[in-house]
């Protein structure tokens, strides 16, 4: 078992919008729209290293997957928000979780384990991974596991990506990854299975053209990272190299849509890039987008594409900067889209962790949010309550008086807020609530807040924050700092002000749609 070590610690490199060095490629613009607010940073490690590699929420709390390459699989419970410290955290010996689905009652990691682990077997060659898929009770009670081989080779066989599903009030669980089929021939074909709410497999496929438990020779590779249901099917991002079937060779980003009897509907592997992978995919807006990388290595850069429900592309983006751009996962809170991943074109030192807040309608990046220290800092997957996001990853940067030293790797865990705090200033010192007249209020400006870019339209004022609607706007530095604020009137009779009220609070969205917040003490001279 590990020791759960823990520590809040402040960002060691956030960057504004306005300071985000990231070069854009044509058709990207960086606004200066607000990015998420910074709540907290939380460590999860021990001796050897620990990363962190998949999240997810359910109403039990927040669970977080990863691994330690000596001890084992590793399952963290935090509380909704995340505190200091997990609920419970447990190890299983042999396998690594490198994916998680989630239902009300069950936590599934997901990933490979090592023979004998899970019942995993390895009669051949040498002794490699097989597919693995466990369960815990959310009180983190082992229930069980289990493992497969698909193919009588007995090579590697990992799952990447899951997802959980309810499918006519059943829940289900769907994992993807990858097998070989044949090593020395380089057949390694992309999997997907479906699995029952008991970890029972239910069925399994993977390219058409390579059948289960058989010997293969040389179609390729291909590989499932990341899982998402949209209008009751299913879709699976990952990349495609498979020579032997016609395509050519170079591992391109692949996006798949099945049916929740596996049935495959289409595949789409756009050639306009120099290559890459899909790691990720979500819906929103009523189409799909998925994110990762274009290129490899130093010369990777972020990729973010949109399609609809048959498969057309509606556009593609790349961008980056002078070395590796990767986006790892992605999640749409409404209408507002986030990915995450790592970069080593910016930031404090070595590779920071990164959040892209992306416009679903064009592609284009509407803020950058950075995180790391002098070490290795990576994003891996994000995951939300609605209120706020919740990132895992890893990180090399931070040590805590626990005993987890700087350079040593541990699961990490983020959270911004979507509904950001700012700061306000009821001008007038003491309110006429029997005037019929109006009450001054300052959105002010401050290094990560740009009050310019407060939509006017949406600002209310008073007892509660959803009252009076904002009038007659200016921009003027009404503190005295040097900067530009909002300067916005409320009629007195309109905001549910009464003659015990101590405080009024404001509410609105920027004109990139994030939620702000505020409020600030005041004095009723008259009722």
């Amino acid at each position: 078992m590990l020791l759960g070590l823990a520590a809040c610690q402040d960002p060691a490199s956030i960057a504004s919008p306005s300071d985000d060095p990231v070069a854009t490629a044509p058709g990207i613009s960086l606004s200066l729209s607000s990015s998420p607010g910074f709540s907290g940073a939380t460590f999860f490690g021990g001796s050897g290293d620990q990363f962190g590699t998949a999240i997810a929420l359910n109403g039990s709390g927040v669970h977080a997957a990863g691994y330690d390459g000596a001890a084992g699989g590793i399952l963290l419970q935090y509380s909704d928000p995340p505190g200091t410290v997990p609920t419970w955290d447990v190890t299983l010996p042999g396998t690594f979780f490198t994916a998680l689905a989630l239902h009300p009652a069950k936590a599934y990691p997901i990933g490979f384990a090592n023979p004998p682990a899970c019942g995993a077997t390895d009669g051949a060659g040498d002794t490699e991974g097989k597919t693995m898929l466990a369960q815990y009770t959310t009180a983190g009670v082992f229930i069980g596991c289990a493992s497969h081989n698909w193919f009588p080779y007995r090579g590697g066989e990992f799952w990447q990506g899951g997802l959980g599903t309810v499918e006519s009030g059943t829940p289900f669980e769907y994992a993807t990854g990858w097998a070989e089929q044949t090593g020395f021939s380089f057949s390694f074909p992309f999997m997907l299975a479906k699995y029952d709410a008991d970890g029972t497999l239910v069925g399994a496929v993977t390219e058409p053209g390579i059948t289960l438990g058989t010997f293969g020779c040389c179609p390729g590779s291909s590989l499932g990272f990341g899982l998402a249901e949209y209008n009751g099917h299913i879709y699976v991002a990952g990349f495609s190299r498979l020579f032997g079937f016609g395509e050519d060779n170079v591992e391109r980003p692949v996006l798949m849509k099945y049916t929740p009897a596996l049935g495959r509907v289409w595949k789409m592997r756009p050639a306009d890039n120099p290559g890459g992978y899909f790691r990720a995919v979500t819906s929103v807006g009523g189409y799909l987008v998925v994110v990762g990388q274009a290129g490899f290595g130093a010369g990777a850069d972020y990729l973010i594409e949109k399609y609809d429900e048959t498969g057309a592309r509606l556009w593609s983006v790349t961008s980056g900067g002078a070395t590796e751009d990767i986006l790892t996962g992605v999640m749409a809170v409404g209408a507002r889209l986030f990915a995450v991943g790592y970069t080593a074109s910016s930031g404090a030192g070595g590779i920071d962790a990164v959040m892209l807040e992306i416009d679903p309608a064009t592609g284009a990046t509407l803020n950058t949010t950075l995180y790391g220290g002098a070490n290795d800092d990576k994003a891996t997957g994000v995951a939300t309550n609605g209120d706020a996001l919740f990132v895992v990853g890893e990180s090399r940067s931070f040590a805590s008086v626990e005993g987890n030293v700087v350079g040593q790797n541990d699961i990490m865990l983020l959270t911004y807020g979507l509904v950001r705090t700012v700061a306000i200033d009821v001008i007038p010192g003491g309110i006429n609530l029997t005037a019929k007249g109006v009450i001054p209020v300052a959105i002010l400006t401050d290094p990560g807040f740009d009050a310019a870019l407060v939509d006017v339209a949406t600002v209310r004022f008073g007892a509660t924050g959803t009252e009076a609607p904002a009038t007659q706007p200016s921009l003027e530095d009404v503190d005295g700092d040097g900067d530009i604020d909002l300067k916005v009137l409320f009629r007195t009779q309109e905001t549910g002000l009464g003659c015990a009220s101590t405080s009024a609070k404001l509410t609105g969205q920027t004109t990139g749609g994030q939620e702000i917040q505020g409020s600030d003490v005041i004095h009723v001279v008259k009722c």
